[in-house]
């Protein structure tokens, strides 16, 4: 790399996340597994019963297939790996250690799927054999947690005081096994630090910040003898310790062209492999930067999706056949949008417009996206070909188009060398981030973290995601308790009981703390009381509940409970602007908005809600009659066709010319039904409008598979609620409070009063940008069926790590 890039890109990277993390990343190293990619090392004599290792890792594979991020191979009987997929071949992908002493294997991994391939996970062994309790001997710590480790492992603890040769005068080496050297490391690696004579634990490598876990400066660690520190910022020398001690690493299979900009603290977009393929199959390789195939296949898309701004994008046509058409575009959730094909077509929306000129092997080709203006351009080797003008696009999605056999990669802004194939330029962004072969058009922008627009919700902005909504767990006491860790007063809370088989308790500030309505049910609006117990306040960090005579449905001794919490704005204000008077209680900045009012019966009455846009979903309530929850939302097809379904039912969505729903900015505009007008009735109606990077609402089709649907929320998920929409079938809510780790499978029912269940089988993985299901079964993911999914936000995409 060339010096005034090495001083561009160190330029742009200093401003890579802006003012939220304290300190920056500026490097990481790419490592191709095809390439046979190490670094290796002959270490003196060090401490063999205590060391650290500490390393920022983004994957590029979510397969259950060994990957070894650092080991020494002597002999087999002291041999250690640290390894992707974990010693013993879990069944899921994970981080596993697998260590030696005198003949013995140890193994032991997390118990928790590691697949997230969109992120960077902060990965921490600390070893010491000299601590009197068996489990503190060796620690494995995943984004600043220390992590359950498998019972499955094998022969138990390290024992007591013993030596291996790992830390010893022998090989050691980073991304290989010696045994194994198939056994090669797929992805990323950054701020890879070793540590002789101590157990340290993540903090003195990272620290959280407002839910978050971030990288610090590690330079100023005490090393030891065999310690090193790799920060990737000599392309020359990508093994080159800068921790004082000059324990250089040997590359191989590593060029200059492996040293890159995407870091925990700028995570670029790469193509996505947890998309299952549409036609055929694609092979990912290069940091998924590069997409292979062998005949007809898919559409590999981007891990970012654009929604505003305008950004560029380039891909390289390394080899395929020309007349075929493979391509390069952008898509939307429902359409195909523009695609530039290698034999010169245009296609827009999945049909062919135009011709412009056709482009063959170790041509470039680029696009830029104005989302704001609804315009893409399309260039070939720097030259204009094709402009797309107002464009209505909900989304952007950037694809490449493996038509026939042939490879394309593609650059997001992270390898203007397109993996090596040409002489890498020094072209940034409008922003100073990037690494683009040519300039970009005025304005445009790296499809990157850095450069993504900062949401109104989330660390870096005056309110957290987990200050809006919220899920606490707590265990019934059989009297009065208050459940704090809420972080804030709801105005909404929604209560089951994990063990037992009662009902949905839903309370809301308007109606009252005492008064509750049940999802499982239509039964209308009652006061708790003393016969079952409830809530008796909302308070300033959670709520306060009480014991019933008969049954606690929220307090039981000794029974677990979730309780999901939203913060709208208190007591509530009048609201005239429809033509009934509601009472409303409206968070504007997170969406979502209590609102009460009196039914008139007649249709064309309007009610105001008080977002500052119009719902994009919203749950209707009679308060004071046995009638179903009414659902409506744009998901499950227009409201003011009349669209809708039941929340207390299984019922596939239909429609029904008594609720032609209007949602305005403003105001909602009623038909006629009872479900929501009735004459003279108390109606309560929870209205949720999408706020970008917090909440989402949305519809996908299942496949069938184990390797399921993926969802792109554009942010790490809390909690998603599913319920497929053309044949009746349960409703489902799964949440990161009661499952911290992937796989996500502890299952409630909305329209059930059933107790949880742990559904091993069928489950999901929460992920940085979004979720991905790992079961075909029809009740989330089934052949050609249709789901409405509901999903709030842990953190956006823009600060969330690899889950």
């Amino acid at each position: 790399m060339s010096n005034e890039l090495i001083t561009a890109l160190q330029s742009a990277a200093g401003n890579a996340g802006g003012d939220f993390y304290p300190y920056t990343v500026d490097y990481s190293a790419r490592f191709n597994d095809n390439d046979s990619a190490y670094l290796t090392r002959t270490l003196g004599a060090g401490n063999t019963k205590k060391w650290t290792w500490s390393g920022w890792v983004k994957q590029s594979t979510a397969e259950v297939n060994a990957k070894t991020l650092f080991s020494c191979n002597s002999s087999r009987a002291n041999a250690f790996y640290i390894s992707y997929a974990g010693g013993g071949h879990p069944t899921v992908p994970t981080i596993g250690v697998d260590i030696h002493f005198n003949g013995t294997r140890y193994i032991r991994y997390a118990d928790i799927a590691i697949r997230d391939v969109s992120a960077w996970y902060h990965v921490v062994v600390a070893l010491d054999t000299t601590q009197a309790t068996d489990s503190d001997r060796l620690k494995l710590y995943i984004n600043g947690s220390d992590v359950p480790l498998s019972n499955a492992q094998l022969n138990g603890w390290p024992p007591l005081n013993s030596d291996g040769d790992f830390n010893s005068a022998i090989v050691h080496s980073i991304s290989r096994r010696e045994v194994i050297p198939d056994d090669y490391f797929d992805g990323y690696l950054s701020q890879v630090c070793f540590i002789d004579g101590q157990q340290l634990d993540p903090t003195s490598f990272g620290e959280y910040k407002n839910g978050v876990w971030v990288p610090k400066d590690p330079s100023g660690l005490t090393f030891g003898t065999n310690g090193f520190y790799l920060d990737f910022a000599d392309s020359s020398a990508l093994g080159n310790d800068v921790s004082g001690n000059n324990n250089d690493f040997t590359s191989s299979g590593l060029t200059s062209t492996d040293q890159m900009i995407d870091t925990p603290t700028n995570n670029f977009a790469t193509l996505n492999p947890l998309v299952p393929e549409q036609i055929g199959t694609n092979v990912y390789s290069e940091g998924n930067l590069k997409s292979s195939a062998s005949s007809n296949s898919g559409y590999p898309e981007s891990t970012i999706h654009i929604t505003s701004g305008k950004y560029y994008v380039e891909m390289y046509y390394e080899s395929g056949y020309t007349a075929s058409g493979d391509g390069l575009g952008f898509k939307d959730t429902t359409a195909f949008g523009i695609l530039y094909r290698s034999n010169g077509a245009i296609f827009i929306n999945g049909s062919l417009s135009t011709t412009v000129s056709s482009y063959t092997q170790g041509d470039i080709v680029s696009m830029f996206i104005d989302a704001d203006a609804g315009e893409a351009k399309f260039y070939k080797n720097n030259t204009l070909v094709y402009t797309g003008s107002s464009l209505t696009y909900e989304e952007y999605i950037p694809f490449v188009y493996n038509r026939e056999a042939g490879s394309l990669i593609v650059n997001f802004g992270q390898d203007s060398s397109f993996a090596g194939n040409v002489t890498r330029q020094s072209n940034t962004d409008a922003n100073g981030n990037g690494d683009f072969y040519y300039a970009p058009p005025t304005g445009a922008l790296a499809l990157c973290t850095a450069n993504l627009p900062e949401p109104v919700i989330g660390p870096n902005s005056d309110t957290l995601s987990g200050e809006n909504f919220n899920t606490v767990l707590y265990t019934g006491n059989g009297s009065t308790q208050s459940i704090t860790g809420v972080n804030y007063q709801p105005d909404f809370t929604w209560i089951k009981d994990r063990d037992a088989t009662y009902g949905q308790q839903l309370f809301d500030v308007l109606r009252g703390a005492e008064n509750t309505l049940r999802s499982d049910t239509n039964v209308a609006e009652y006061n708790q009381g003393a016969q079952y117990g409830g809530l008796t306040s909302f308070d300033s960090d959670g709520f306060s509940v009480d014991v019933g005579t008969d049954v606690d449905v929220v307090n039981t001794t000794g029974n677990d409970y979730v309780s999901w919490n939203w913060k709208a704005n208190g007591s509530g204000v009048s609201n005239t602007d429809g033509s009934i008077t509601s009472t409303v209680s409206a968070n504007q900045d997170a969406g979502f908005s209590i609102v009460t009012y009196t039914g008139t019966g007649s249709a064309g009455a309007t009610v105001g809600h008080g977002l500052s846009s119009a719902p994009n979903l919203v749950f209707f309530k009679n308060r004071g009659y046995a009638y179903s929850w009414l659902v409506q939302g744009d998901a499950l097809g227009s409201p003011a066709s009349g669209y809708y379904m039941w929340l207390d039912r299984t019922d596939a969505v239909t429609t029904d010319s008594s609720v032609n729903t209007t949602f305005g900015g403003s105001t909602i505009t009623l038909d006629y039904s009872p479900a929501y007008n009735q004459s003279g009735y108390n109606i309560v109606a929870y209205c949720f409008a999408e706020v970008e990077g917090f909440s989402k609402f949305g519809s996908y089709t299942g496949n069938g598979s184990s390797d399921g649907s993926f969802v792109h929320t554009g942010f790490r998920p809390a909690m998603v609620i599913v319920k497929q929409t053309n044949a009746a079938r349960d409703w489902h809510i799964m949440d990161a409070a009661r499952d911290p780790y992937n796989v996500v499978n502890d299952v409630l029912l909305p329209n059930s009063s059933i107790n949880e269940y742990t559904d091993n089988a069928n489950g999901l993985d929460f992920l940085c940008n979004g979720f991905k299901w790992r079961t075909g079964d029809a009740g989330f993911n089934g052949s050609g069926a249709t789901y409405i999914y509901i999903a709030f936000a842990e953190n956006p995409f823009k600060y969330s790590n690899a889950r």
